[in-house]
């Protein structure tokens, strides 16, 4: 089997721990055989993977316990199946759709590149960008690292205050919008949810993607692309500023983000001139410690918001942990919130979130 990429839920469940012993398996097997392991923000993402690029043909869903796939008696071909489930699966859109997305929770898809090299069949590839478009108000900004105009959730209400969220790796920020529109939303609040241009990233055997600046690791020695961070910094200060010419006052905005946009989200929070109303990341790390806190006092007691979850393998909650403790060297004002999940987000986690955000916004 030629694998040219794995694509898995970001919703599985990190509370069962044989499954999450085969993810690591599975997520090392890749790392050595050079295959890309990307996360899928949303279920429909998943989905549409396959109506998308139709040279990317569906193998097989992995349960933990293996896949295998048989041959059809009409033309000798193999066809996919899902073990212990037992559906037998055929290559169209419309079957996978009726059958995979109910079962895209607890299990990741792999797919494969037919016949495309690795680079070329994804370079086009920005998990999130599939999902169905969603009306919002335009939002023109004159900015750097502008991928096209940035969703936006309106306020319902008198507009009084905004938060400015930003998305991880491979991501776009569609999927986070439509999160803030029903789970999150508060009435008087805006939400911007950008989209960050597509970049070559070091972590991911240099696959372009969606990125907000290069990567090269995660621990706390590895190299940091300091000019991608300054300039991706620039841009999120910029957007705080026109919300601010706009008439919000700074202290009622919240600049927050999801694992690589979380860490820009922080970084570019602490370091904004003037004093913000919160600061959210999710999932995240903390980036340019050599340099922080620095002169930048502004933000040094603002609110920050980090949520982790207890089994994440991309980001252990480790590195949250120590994102909290670097962070109360100097603003207090953090707080550290696990949850029993992956690399991902939770019901839970967005409850605290809102409630967070209606403390210090509204």
């Amino acid at each position: 089997m030629n694998v040219r990429a794995v694509v898995f839920a970001s919703n599985i469940d990190g509370r069962d721990q044989k499954m999450m012993v085969n993810f690591q398996t599975l997520r090392r097997k890749c790392i050595e055989e050079h295959i890309p392991f990307i996360r899928a923000a949303t279920k429909r993402t998943l989905s549409r993977c396959v109506q998308k690029f139709p040279y990317i043909s569906l193998i097989g869903i992995l349960d933990y316990q293996g896949i295998s796939s048989t041959k059809s008696s009409k033309n000798g071909k193999h066809i996919p199946r899902i073990l212990r489930v037992r559906w037998m699966l055929a290559r169209s859109p419309r079957l996978f759709n009726r059958l995979i997305v109910p079962v895209l929770a607890t299990s990741p898809l792999l797919i494969a590149s037919s016949f495309c090299s690795l680079r070329s069949a994804f370079l086009p590839l920005e998990m999130g960008s599939a999902i169905s478009s969603l009306s919002s108000r335009p939002y023109s900004s004159h900015v750097e690292m502008n991928n096209g105009d940035p969703e936006v959730v309106p306020a319902k209400g008198s507009h009084k205050s905004t938060v400015i969220f930003l998305h991880g790796l491979g991501d776009q920020g569609h999927g986070w919008a439509e999160m803030f529109r029903n789970e999150c939303r508060i009435s008087s609040v805006k939400y911007i949810c950008p989209h960050s241009s597509s970049r070559s990233v070091t972590l991911n055997m240099g696959m372009s993607m969606p990125a907000w600046y290069d990567i090269v690791g995660l621990d706390a020695n590895s190299e940091e692309d300091s000019e991608g961070i300054q300039r991706a910094t620039r841009y999120v200060h910029q957007l705080i500023d026109s919300e601010v010419a706009a008439g919000i006052p700074p202290e009622k905005i919240c600049v927050g983000g999801f694992s690589m946009g979380g860490a820009l989200a922080i970084f570019a929070g602490l370091t904004y001139p003037r004093k913000l109303g919160a600061i959210v990341g999710l999932s995240s790390f903390f980036l340019q410690r050599k340099v922080m806190p620095g002169n930048h006092a502004a933000n040094l007691k603002t609110p920050i918001f980090l949520g982790h979850g207890t089994m994440d393998v991309l980001v252990p909650f480790a590195i949250g942990q120590m994102s909290e403790q670097f962070i109360k060297n100097f603003n207090p004002n953090v707080e550290l919130h696990s949850y029993q999940m992956a690399h991902s987000s939770c019901n839970e986690e967005i409850r605290d979130l809102k409630e967070f955000l209606k403390k210090h916004l509204v």
